[in-house]
């Protein structure tokens, strides 16, 4: 929700981040418990790094907006 009141790239970043952690954390349950994927390890991981890098430039740019 803040990304669509706020409207700039660092509340859009997050709220990118926190998506791609619900899509690395939904193909993680789905290897463990349901079918092991053939390429799982990359879709997690590189879901996961891109979620991470989404949130931590979010917070820069913001930092930067704010200082």
């Amino acid at each position: 929700s803040r990304a669509a009141s706020r409207r700039n790239a660092a509340a859009i970043l997050a709220a990118v981040g926190a998506g791609l952690f619900v899509v690395s954390d939904s193909v993680l349950a789905f290897q463990r418990f349901r079918h092991p994927l053939t390429s799982g390890h990359v879709m997690v991981l590189g879901t996961y790094f891109a979620a991470q890098g989404g949130i931590a430039i979010s917070v820069v740019l913001h930092r930067d907006r704010a200082g």
